[in-house]
């Protein structure tokens, strides 16, 4: 899937302008890697 695939199918399902989901830089993450938190939230799994 190209970047721009992506960018519209996310545009397209969360309403979003397209400009806005370019900047917030969506991309496919490989579900294998289980260290991939690019928004650590430190709290336990009870907390969330």
């Amino acid at each position: 899937m190209l970047q721009k695939q992506l960018n519209q199918l996310v545009a397209d399902a969360t309403g979003e302008d397209l400009h806005e989901i370019r900047h917030c830089g969506v991309s496919i993450v490989d579900p294998f890697d289980s260290n991939f938190d690019p928004e650590l939230n430190h709290l336990s799994p009870a907390d969330n």
